[in-house]
């Protein structure tokens, strides 16, 4: 369950760097984990991209722009809380990509997300049948996750 550890990843990838956190495996949890255990993830992940938002370049380590590899549960979640929108239902496939540049002002008064593009699956077009997750409302997750 916990999946590669941080050092068999930059072992297989040597190229690659893990964030901290994944010494034991990139997943913490012993089971499956609960709508309110989703939603924190996805707050904290929300949260953590403002914050490398408001870093500067060295404190960031980049210049700028990111890529996140994650499931298109978790970034329709991560778009909705970028939003602050409660009342909007994003569909994402698993494989599918977006493009979400965050802005603010000097002061960050004034902070918004400006959606490019989402669930992006261009890649895919040759087999479609790999397209899947965009049916949120057909999907077993919406029973666990949507109050």
């Amino acid at each position: 369950l916990p999946g590669m550890t941080k050092a068999e990843v930059e072992e297989r990838f040597p190229s690659f760097t893990c964030e901290p956190g994944m010494e034991n495996g990139w997943y913490p949890l012993s089971h499956k984990e609960t709508r309110t255990e989703f939603n924190d993830r996805a707050q904290e992940v929300s949260d953590w991209l403002w914050q490398l938002h408001d870093q500067t370049e060295s404190e960031r380590g980049f210049k700028t722009g990111m890529i996140l590899s994650i499931h298109g549960n978790l970034i329709q979640s991560i778009i909705t809380n970028l939003v602050k929108s409660s009342n909007m239902m994003l569909t994402h496939d698993n494989t599918g990509f977006a493009h979400v540049q965050l802005w603010s002002s000097e002061d960050n008064k004034i902070r918004f997300p400006a959606i490019i593009f989402t669930n992006r699956v261009d890649h895919l077009h040759s087999t479609p049948e790999l397209i899947a997750g965009g049916a949120v409302v057909a999907d077993h997750w919406v029973q666990d996750y949507v109050a």
